[in-house]
């Protein structure tokens, strides 16, 4: 079988999205998952799907992959979930030998981007604004670091993929008002042997700026707001609409994904407030800053408040 890609969690709809993409540019494409009632299976760019365990960090997955590997023409494999991107990290030099190309960013990359304390630290040092935050390893610190960040706030996994045993949970961020609420988020997160993040509460709509990014150029970008709904008959929804990429925010996001030298896909979401709780967007020019050689040592810039411009593009676009 000679294929160009496997799409890993093909019951996931990014698998779905993924196989598409690559299908409509004439690429051949198979897809795993652990059900044959998959999505992408039914998708009519996917040529032929692939019943994997259901256990995405697991041995038996593991096995399955390699037993894959040895009947196909070394493909790309794509993965679409947290745990099997962990399985293949964890084994990744063992699948490149079998010639497997792994659709993954480099390990010292990925080590940052999979931990929001690190990306946070990065964010910082190229000059970026991040929530107030700290570092919540036992439940009996919460009192302290509550008075200390304030609520209501967001309690976050560090990494919101803890490897357990052959397997794995993956943690979601919680909203929390009261202490008590706070306290237990904070269990649930280290129960697992995990580290929690307690972090300021941001309002106001989300803006977000995606990127393709290799060999240290940008491909693609693309920016988009969004604003979580609730459907009369339950759930959550989410409405995106997609923008220009704006000048200030792109350039930062930029700079992010530069630094951290991310390969593929990223985005890069932003929500700044003043110390009223308002919202403020800043306007940034960003630049290499030089020494008497000639050689780059970092990154110079300046902002400016564009709010008045920002709120009066908010109330036009409401108002279409």
């Amino acid at each position: 079988m000679a294929f160009d890609a496997l799409v890993l969690n093909a019951s996931l709809r990014q698998a779905l999205v993924t196989v598409r993409s690559l299908g409509r540019r004439g690429l051949r494409v198979a897809a795993a998952a652990s059900m044959r009632s998959a999505p992408a299976f039914s998708s009519r760019w996917c040529e032929q799907g692939f019943l994997f365990p259901a256990e995405e960090e697991s041995d038996a997955y593991l096995a399955k992959l390699e037993q894959w590997l040895e009947i196909a023409d070394a493909p790309t494999v794509i993965p679409s979930h947290d745990g099997t991107i962990a399985l293949l990290r964890r084994h990744r030099a063992r699948l490149e030998q079998q010639g497997a190309r792994l659709a993954l960013a480099d390990e010292p990359a990925l080590g940052v981007a999979i931990n929001k304390e690190r990306t946070s630290t990065v964010a910082k040092r190229v000059g970026l604004l991040v929530p107030r935050e700290a570092i919540v390893r036992e439940a009996d610190d919460v009192p302290a670091v509550a008075n200390e960040i304030g609520l209501p706030a967001v309690i976050k996994p560090v990494e919101s993929w803890l490897s357990n045993n052959g397997g794995g949970v993956r943690l979601a961020a919680t909203l929390v008002v009261t202490r008590d609420e706070a306290r237990c988020a904070v269990e649930e997160v280290t129960r697992f042997g995990g580290v929690a993040l307690f972090q300021q509460l941001l309002t106001g709509r989300r803006e977000a700026v995606s990127f393709l990014y290799a060999n240290g150029d940008i491909y693609a970008r693309f920016a988009q707001w969004a604003m979580r709904t609730h459907p009369p008959l339950g759930g959550t929804s989410v409405v995106r609409q997609s923008i220009a990429v704006p000048t200030d925010i792109g350039h930062q996001a930029e700079a992010l994904v530069r630094e951290i030298n991310l390969e593929g896909y990223s985005e890069v979401e932003f929500r700044l407030i003043t110390k009223t709780g308002r919202v403020k967007w800043c306007s940034s020019t960003w630049g290499p800053l030089f020494d008497e050689k000639g050689c780059q040592i970092g990154v110079q810039g300046r902002e400016r408040d564009i709010t008045e411009r920002k709120e009066l593009e908010r109330e036009v676009l409401e108002s279409t």
